[in-house]
């Protein structure tokens, strides 16, 4: 699953997005290396990032191939160690380890540790004003809302209910080999994709502002 996220700086829709396949462990600091921002864990690459934009509302598939490559560092709160993931990630219940959560939290010795605020750096897509602001209204829009992408379940291959599951249909002699599913035809390309790609809280947000200045001009 993909958590798509939004935010306005330098002048542009900035969009980045956390992806529940990736392990939320922080790489250790080179030794002698500067510090400062560290890679967020479970940022997507920005390859993920133009996947989740090509799935949202029009114009977003156009703007996943124009949307300019960048870097954003971002405060989020968490711990020092870890940053937290938003609402719609910890859902999935798939994080391969969750980190904590933005609340304070009891220690093994009793202490308190509070949330804090901690700069991570992770990939993210430019946006231009104008497109920007298509984007933005066509999020606001009731469609929109929610999960922008949510494949069906696959249902498995269809089971005869005269057949043992264990022995599979090419060993039924009473059914013969018109039962045999044959190879296996490889992926659809017309299939749902692979991604679930849900909106974190900051779109909706952007996209109402988006809606207001829409209303006032």
């Amino acid at each position: 699953m993909l958590v798509a996220h939004g935010i306005w700086a330098a002048g542009a829709l900035h969009l980045w997005v956390e992806d529940s396949e990736l392990p939320a462990r922080v790489q250790k600091r080179p030794p002698g290396q500067p510090r400062g921002p560290r890679r967020h864990p479970f940022a997507g690459s920005l390859d993920a990032t133009r996947d989740a934009l090509s799935q949202l509302a029009e114009p977003g598939p156009e703007l996943a191939l124009k949307a300019d490559a960048g870097e954003l560092t971002l405060w989020l709160p968490g711990t020092a160690a870890m940053p937290a993931p938003s609402p719609e990630l910890i859902g999935t219940g798939r994080l391969t380890a969750a980190p904590p959560r933005p609340t304070a939290a009891a220690t093994a010795d009793g202490e308190r540790k509070t949330a804090v605020l901690v700069p991570w750096q992770l990939p993210a897509l430019a946006i231009e004003p104008g497109a920007a602001f298509g984007l933005l209204l066509a999020l606001g829009s009731p469609a929109a809302a929610g999960t922008a992408s949510l494949p069906a379940p696959d249902p498995g291959p269809e089971q005869d209910p005269e057949q043992d599951p264990d022995r599979g249909a090419a060993q039924d002699p009473d059914r013969g080999a018109e039962h045999d599913p044959g190879p296996d035809p490889g992926p659809d390309p017309g299939a749902a994709p692979d991604h679930v790609i849900a909106l974190g809280g900051t779109l909706p947000y952007l996209a109402a502002i988006a809606r207001l200045a829409a209303d006032l001009a």
